[in-house]
């Protein structure tokens, strides 16, 4: 059997547990602060909460533009294509390109999808090899959406070149598909 002196701070503890325990819904409910009947916190406590109001917010352009480039990527995915993990976001200046540099490999496929994130944005996608020599290429252009593909002839550096025409500068993302 324990000595009493490791009874007593467990007896205490086991006392002090219960009496909380007891004791919390009563102050839960304001019994011991003297705020308010214990029925009229019941009361309070069940009325229903108005209604919420959930507005749809607002997109980012960033995330519509790389929505956009992701559904226009989709079409070649039907076909085949996988879909790269990354994607490049920039802004895109009217009447300037940008270009990106990526690895090919001879004899792949790929699409490069584009996107503005406002529509009527009209835009171009080139592919060019190492030397600068623009590669045979598959042109889409759609409202506010650009597509290149082409077949590399030899692995190594190629360079994407994204422009748009217009007034404004606009969120742009490029996505890129491989098969």
């Amino acid at each position: 059997m324990r000595p009493s002196i490791f009874r007593r701070p467990l007896a205490a503890f086991a006392t002090a547990f219960a009496l909380s325990a007891y004791c919390l819904p009563f102050c839960a409910l304001g019994a011991s602060t003297g705020d308010a009947a214990p029925e009229e916190k019941k009361q309070e406590q069940q009325a229903e909460p108005p209604p919420l109001k959930l507005e749809k917010p607002a997109k980012d352009d960033g995330i519509l533009a790389r929505q956009r480039a992701l559904d226009l990527a989709g079409a070649f995915s039907n076909d085949g294509y996988k879909l790269r993990d990354g994607f490049w976001f920039f802004p895109l200046s009217p009447n300037t390109a940008k270009l990106l540099s990526v690895h090919l490999f001879a004899n792949n496929e790929y699409w490069f999808s584009g996107a503005s994130a406002y529509p009527g944005t009209p835009l171009k996608i080139e592919i060019f090899d190492a030397a600068g020599e623009p590669v045979s290429q598959q042109i889409f252009a759609g409202d506010g959406v650009a597509a290149a593909g082409c077949v590399p002839k030899t692995s190594g550096t190629h360079f994407v070149s994204v422009s748009a025409e217009g007034e404004h500068p606009s969120p742009f993302c490029l996505v890129y598909s491989y098969k």
